[in-house]
């Protein structure tokens, strides 16, 4: 129901001393009888069926005001120096000028790995964020404090077989749901490649994303598997603080299952409020669909290893603090590796990373510095606006021309 649909039951004013308008009362004596049942009636359908109507629609209003935000309430990344004592977990208050307490809580951004030193998430009453922020970026102990922002899924389009799909071997064909031709010779010179190599599983690449179908028929030849983890026995194996991850991680439940889609097909029922998993299904099928099988679609590699790194939902969100979780868990499987001389850990060569948002974040930032230290390729989407990311920002991806 859109506002303009609405209709407002507007009553007689009138007249009182001082130039003052009031609602005209419907036991005026004036008035008759007849009149004053037909007011009560109409008051009794505006209350009957506009209100309803109306308070719908500020309940869909939150509910749009919910997904639009642009950062946890409440959350404050906060990178404290190394001689700060105040990074240790507990609760404490920080003090504004006035003298004002703000109690706050403070942990770790990751309880296993640290991807940034000295950096902590800082928890607030959420109308307190803003002056908490203030008050931290003023201490000498605190290099910066930001809030924990939300990134979002960037949209993709579904393309079902490899001959529409023009950005690996574009031959003029129909590049669009309308039926518009392509120009010939404008892709990524995917078979050019495929010459030369079609890519190996003993290459990891980690998707971080939403969840991955991990049983798809085009995928599941090409999901990495934990060589030191031993599935569903409830123990650490590789005692990297994670316990049965096999496939990679959920950062957003905090759990081993990096596939939370419940329905038996796709897509699902308008009712279905959980995961949809569709678009890190998508994006890792861009990455490695497996090649040659005679089945669906065909990734850029067609053998390659897909490590599901969870950090967006149902809705298509995530934190920045679950999504530096996943950053610190990919640099230390990759250290992992290269110490156990691939024993334990994975091979991680890249980080996919296929979501946006607007505001920048140093934290982010730090930590895509020291996923480099460790020689991990930190790949990002180039976004669907068409515009040139050095002159309208969107992070990830400009975050990498200032790193």
């Amino acid at each position: 129901m859109h506002r303009e649909d609405l209709r407002l039951v507007q009553f007689p004013l009138v007249k009182k001393p001082h130039s003052q308008y009031y609602p005209f009362s419907i036991f005026t004596p004036m008035f008759s009888k007849r009149y004053r049942w037909f007011l009560l009636l109409a008051i009794f359908v505006s209350l009957v069926v506009v209100l309803p109507i109306t308070q719908r629609a500020q309940r869909q209003s939150q509910r749009v005001k919910k997904k639009s935000l642009d950062a946890v309430p409440g959350e404050i990344l906060v990178r404290f120096r190394p001689e700060s004592k105040s990074k240790q977990p507990g609760r404490g208050v920080l003090t504004e000028k006035s003298g004002r307490q703000i109690p706050f809580s403070i942990k770790a951004v990751s309880p296993k790995f640290e991807i940034v030193e000295g950096l902590r998430v800082v928890q607030v009453n959420p109308a307190e964020t803003s002056n908490a922020i203030e008050v931290l970026r003023a201490r000498p102990d605190v290099v910066y404090a930001e809030p924990n922002f939300i990134r979002r899924a960037s949209v993709t389009p579904n393309d079902p077989r490899y001959p529409q799909m023009w950005g690996l071997n574009n031959t003029g064909q129909p590049a669009d749901h309308d039926g518009h031709p392509g120009t010939a010779g404008q892709d990524i010179r995917a078979e050019q490649a495929w010459a030369i190599t079609t890519g190996s599983r003993s290459v990891v690449v980690g998707v971080i994303d939403s969840g991955i179908d991990i049983n798809h028929q085009d995928l599941h030849d090409n999901i990495w598997t934990n060589p030191a983890e031993v599935a569903g026995n409830g123990i650490d194996d590789d005692g990297n603080g994670f316990v049965d991850d096999i496939n990679g991680w959920d950062f957003a439940h905090n759990d081993a299952t990096v596939f939370d889609y419940t329905e038996p097909t796709y897509p699902p029922a308008p009712s279905y409020t959980g995961d949809i998993e569709d678009h890190g299904t998508h994006v890792a099928g861009t990455i490695g669909a497996v090649g040659n099988n005679g089945i669906g679609v065909t990734g850029v590699n067609w053998q390659v290893s897909l490590m599901s790194l969870k950090f967006l939902t149902g809705d298509g969100a995530g934190s920045s603090a679950n999504l530096l979780n996943a950053f610190a868990y990919a640099k230390a499987m990759r250290q992992l590796w290269d110490s156990s001389g691939g024993m334990k850990g994975a091979n991680i060569r890249v980080l996919n990373n296929s979501y946006g948002g607007e505001r920048f974040s140093q934290a982010e930032q730090d930590a895509i510095r020291a996923l480099s230290d460790a020689g991990i390729l930190f790949v990002v989407a180039a976004g669907n606006e068409s515009l040139p990311n050095d002159l309208f920002p969107a992070i990830p991806r400009t975050t990498l021309l200032q790193t």
